[in-house]
């Protein structure tokens, strides 16, 4: 039987911010929780043609959490699993990022890999 991994790498953009940092400024990134999003599905016409691959993906992460003006920055080489990354991150809502302790608006870039585990 085959088993889904799925491996997710992210990096949040400080430079992408229009504030430059003050000191002593206190900053906290968005927190991902995958239970704050819709359910990822591996593509099945995917898992049928043997496509894995890393997709990269830039989004906003608005202050109330919602993700925002998100695209494919790096593609897997498949378009139904950059599809589907983009599907997954636009349904999560993030812990915004803080600013001395108030929400703020950020650019974060998240590398989603798709992989079949053929044990």
């Amino acid at each position: 039987m085959k088993k889904l991994v799925c491996l997710i790498s992210m990096t949040v953009f400080f430079g992408s911010c229009s504030h430059s940092p003050v000191k002593d400024e206190v900053y906290t990134e968005p927190l991902f929780d995958q239970t704050k999003c819709e359910p990822m599905s591996y593509p099945a016409e995917s898992i049928q043609r043997d496509e894995q691959g890393s997709a990269t993906v830039k989004m906003y992460v608005s202050t109330s959490g919602a993700v925002e003006n998100i695209s494919i920055e790096k593609s897997s080489g498949y378009p139904k699993l950059d599809d589907a990354t983009l599907k997954f991150y636009s349904s999560c809502i993030f812990t915004p990022a803080t600013r001395n302790g108030a929400p703020v608006g950020t650019w974060k870039q998240v590398t989603f890999t798709w992989k079949i585990d053929k044990s």
